[in-house]
């Protein structure tokens, strides 16, 4: 008697365990099925840039992604194209445009006239960035006056014009969009 209630013990203790698991009602065929892999796909919108859909709580409205110190966490999720060494520091700072055939454009600030004109140089231009593009920038974020200026052209038309400059109010954030 004291065998039966020890293996009914046993086989209650292993079928509860068994409760939880997961069931493949077709085994092991994935037609039908969504996956993570589909699911990544399809979150990925066509024409958008790989390096941007790493970052996922975009605004619906950015059309780039800067990434101000980044970590080397971040760096290494993300695919960097080009570097451009500006100025000596440590600083760094990494453009991601959203849209894969955006065209970005870097200037340097020449003069700001007293009603607010700026003089710029361009001394970069890439038209079609691609949909693996990330630019890494070092750069000093100055107070006051910008030393550049970067401009994203969309496809569609919509230009950007940003200027790397310091926050000194509140800083500038980690992750920075560009919006429309």
């Amino acid at each position: 008697m004291r065998k039966i209630i020890v293996f009914i013990v046993l086989l209650m203790m292993l079928l509860s365990g068994c409760s939880g698991a997961p069931t493949d009602t077709n085994n092991g065929d994935n037609s039908g099925k969504s996956t993570d892999n589909d699911n990544q796909v399809e979150e990925q919108k066509e024409g958008q840039n790989s390096n941007f859909n790493q970052f996922k709580d975009a605004p619906d409205d950015a059309i780039a992604l800067l990434i101000n110190l980044p970590t080397s966490d971040q760096r290494s999720l993300l695919k960097i194209q080009e570097t451009l060494y500006l100025q000596d520091t440590e600083e760094k700072i990494i453009v991601i445009p959203r849209d894969a055939h955006a065209s970005v454009e870097l200037y340097t600030v020449d003069d700001i006239s007293e009603a607010g004109d700026i003089t710029a140089s361009k001394f970069y231009t890439n038209e079609d960035c691609g949909k693996d593009f990330a630019m890494e920038l070092q750069a000093i974020r100055p107070e006051g006056l910008p030393n550049y200026k970067l401009l994203i052209q969309l496809p569609n038309g919509t230009e950007k014009e940003y200027f790397i400059s310091y926050n000194g109010k509140d800083g500038n954030p980690n992750l920075e969009y560009i919006l429309k």
